[in-house]
Protein backbone atom coordinates (compact mmCIF):
# COMPACT_ATOMS: atom_id res chain seq x y z
CA UNK A 1 0.00 0.00 0.00
CA UNK A 2 1.18 3.69 -0.72
CA UNK A 3 2.55 5.76 2.38
CA UNK A 4 2.34 9.35 2.83
CA UNK A 5 5.09 9.48 4.57
CA UNK A 6 7.44 6.15 3.21
CA UNK A 7 9.11 6.52 -0.62
CA UNK A 8 10.88 3.39 -0.59
CA UNK A 9 12.40 0.62 1.64
CA UNK A 10 15.14 -2.26 1.17
CA UNK A 11 16.31 -5.02 3.32
CA UNK A 12 19.73 -6.47 3.25
CA UNK A 13 19.39 -9.91 5.32
CA UNK A 14 22.99 -10.95 5.48
CA UNK A 15 23.38 -7.62 7.45
CA UNK A 16 19.73 -6.84 8.70
CA UNK A 17 19.89 -3.55 7.55
CA UNK A 18 16.88 -1.63 6.74
CA UNK A 19 16.97 0.90 4.11
CA UNK A 20 14.53 3.37 3.94
CA UNK A 21 13.71 6.49 2.16
CA UNK A 22 10.96 9.15 3.46
CA UNK A 23 9.13 11.23 0.90
CA UNK A 24 11.63 14.29 2.15
CA UNK A 25 14.02 12.54 0.31
CA UNK A 26 15.85 11.57 3.54
CA UNK A 27 17.59 8.29 3.53
CA UNK A 28 18.27 6.27 6.84
CA UNK A 29 19.48 2.57 7.41
CA UNK A 30 18.08 0.71 10.69
CA UNK A 31 20.57 -1.76 11.69
CA UNK A 32 19.89 -5.18 13.42
CA UNK A 33 16.36 -5.66 12.02
CA UNK A 34 15.57 -9.13 12.21
CA UNK A 35 13.70 -10.33 8.74
CA UNK A 36 10.69 -11.38 10.77
CA UNK A 37 10.20 -7.22 11.64
CA UNK A 38 11.11 -6.50 8.08
CA UNK A 39 8.65 -8.89 6.43
CA UNK A 40 5.82 -8.01 8.88
CA UNK A 41 7.21 -4.04 7.77
CA UNK A 42 6.94 -5.22 4.04
CA UNK A 43 3.11 -6.70 4.35
CA UNK A 44 1.79 -3.89 7.05
CA UNK A 45 -1.74 -2.79 5.75
CA UNK A 46 0.01 1.05 6.81
CA UNK A 47 4.22 1.05 6.45
CA UNK A 48 4.21 4.21 8.46
CA UNK A 49 2.00 3.23 11.24
CA UNK A 50 4.26 0.11 11.27
CA UNK A 51 7.13 1.86 11.11
CA UNK A 52 6.19 4.44 13.88
CA UNK A 53 5.18 1.68 16.30
CA UNK A 54 7.71 -0.87 15.57
CA UNK A 55 11.03 0.60 14.31
CA UNK A 56 11.33 4.23 15.25
CA UNK A 57 13.03 4.20 18.56
CA UNK A 58 14.13 0.45 18.75
CA UNK A 59 17.15 0.13 16.46
CA UNK A 60 20.03 2.05 15.88
CA UNK A 61 20.11 4.03 12.87
CA UNK A 62 22.04 6.61 11.08
CA UNK A 63 21.14 8.65 7.90
CA UNK A 64 22.44 8.04 4.58
CA UNK A 65 20.94 10.37 2.27
CA UNK A 66 23.17 11.57 -0.42
CA UNK A 67 25.08 8.49 0.15
CA UNK A 68 24.67 4.83 -1.85
CA UNK A 69 23.06 2.74 0.67
CA UNK A 70 24.84 -0.29 -0.37
CA UNK A 71 28.28 1.41 -1.38
CA UNK A 72 30.05 -0.63 1.11
CA UNK A 73 29.21 -3.86 -0.70
CA UNK A 74 29.89 -2.79 -4.18
CA UNK A 75 32.22 -4.46 -6.30
CA UNK A 76 35.78 -3.65 -6.05
CA UNK A 77 37.65 -2.86 -9.41
CA UNK A 78 39.74 -5.21 -10.83
CA UNK A 79 43.25 -4.40 -11.24
CA UNK A 80 44.55 -3.87 -14.87
CA UNK A 81 46.31 -7.42 -16.10
CA UNK A 82 50.17 -6.35 -15.92
CA UNK A 83 50.58 -8.12 -19.01
CA UNK A 84 47.97 -6.37 -21.08
CA UNK A 85 48.73 -2.93 -19.63
CA UNK A 86 52.63 -3.51 -19.99
CA UNK A 87 51.28 -4.25 -24.57
CA UNK A 88 50.07 -0.51 -24.52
Amino acid sequence: MPSSAIRTFSYDEARQHLFVTFVTGRRYVYENVPPEVYEAFRMAPSLGGFFNTEIRGNYDFREITGATPFRETARPRKAPDRKTASRR
